[in-house]
Formats: C-alpha cells, sequence, structure tokens
C-alpha cells in the first residue's frame, strides 16, 4: 500500500511541476517528468505494455507531424479534445 502511495504522490507532484511550468521550464519539468516515468519499475512495465499494444506507432513521426513553426508554442493542438485522442 504504500508503493502505490508514494507512485500516487510521484505523479501528482510531476504533474503539478508541468502544470505551474513557465515556458522557460517546461521542457526541463517534461524531461524531469520522464526521468522519473522511467526510472519507477512499474511505470515501466506500463510503457513496455503501451509499446507493445501499439508497434507501429512512431513517436518521432507523430511529433514531426504535430509540430509546426507556424503555431504559437510550436505544437498544433485539434480543435477538441476528442480529435486529440483520436490522434494517438
Amino acid at each position: 500500500m504504500k508503493y502505490q502511495r508514494d507512485l500516487k504522490v510521484l505523479l501528482q507532484e510531476r504533474y503539478k511541476r508541468l502544470y505551474r511550468a513557465s515556458d522557460g521550464t517546461y521542457a526541463h519539468e517534461v524531461r524531469y517528468f520522464y526521468t522519473s516515468f522511467r526510472s519507477t519499475l512499474c511505470l515501466q512495465a506500463l510503457m513496455h505494455s503501451i509499446e507493445n499494444a501499439s508497434p507501429t506507432f512512431d513517436p518521432a513521426q507523430w511529433i514531426e507531424t504535430q509540430y509546426t513553426q507556424a503555431t504559437p508554442g510550436g505544437f498544433d493542438w485539434p480543435q477538441f479534445e476528442e480529435q486529440r485522442a483520436k490522434s494517438f
């Protein structure tokens, strides 16, 4: 039970830091989140499960198609949240 609670606290803290991050610190906070995510065994297993479930998904290609210089912040978000979910 302690492990679950610690994991929940870790994820909540990282989420709050991402949420509060400014433009200048956001990239660093994402890197910290990714590093902490990859260093936690149960989250590693979750990532491997997702990667195995979607072997044709190429993150580099997805980033290339989503990021554009024309949009503020360089990211082209869909107009609606449902479209964002479908783009994955």
